[in-house]
C-alpha cells in the first residue's frame, strides 16, 4: 500500500522493513518472499544481502578484518566465507603486481 493514499506519513519505527504504520512484520519470510515476487526477482534470499555486503567491502578494498568489525563476525573464517572477490578486481590486482615485479626487476638490471 502507498502510505499516502493511505494517509500515513514517515514511520516511527527505526525498522528498514515494516508496516505501512511502522509496525513489526509478524512473518518477515512470506513478506520477503512477496516482495521479491513482486519485484520480479527469483531465487533470491534476504541473507544473501550479507553476501552482497561483505564482498561490497572487499571489493573496494577493505579488508576480512573490515568485513568482521561491520558486520559483526567474530572470526576470519566467517567473514571468508561471506566476503567474495570479483573477477575485475582480481584482474587489477595480478596487474598491480606484474607492474611491481616488472620495476623490481628493471631496478636491479
Amino acid at each position: 500500500m502507498n502510505r499516502r493514499r493511505m494517509g500515513i506519513g514517515r514511520p516511527s519505527s527505526d525498522l528498514v522493513f515494516c508496516h505501512a504504520d511502522g509496525g513489526r512484520l509478524a512473518g518477515f519470510r512470506s513478506s520477503w518472499r512477496r516482495l521479491t515476487k513482486a519485484a520480479g526477482i527469483s531465487d533470491y534470499h534476504f541473507h544473501d544481502n550479507r553476501h552482497t555486503f561483505c564482498s561490497g567491502i572487499v571489493n573496494v578494498g577493505g579488508t576480512l578484518k573490515d568485513v568482521m568489525a561491520m558486520i559483526g563476525h567474530k572470526d576470519l573464517r566467517s567473514a571468508n566465507r561471506y566476503s567474495h572477490v570479483d573477477r575485475e578486481r582480481v584482474a587489477d590486482m595480478q596487474q598491480r603486481v606484474s607492474e611491481r615485479y616488472a620495476r623490481v626487476v628493471g631496478d636491479d638490471g
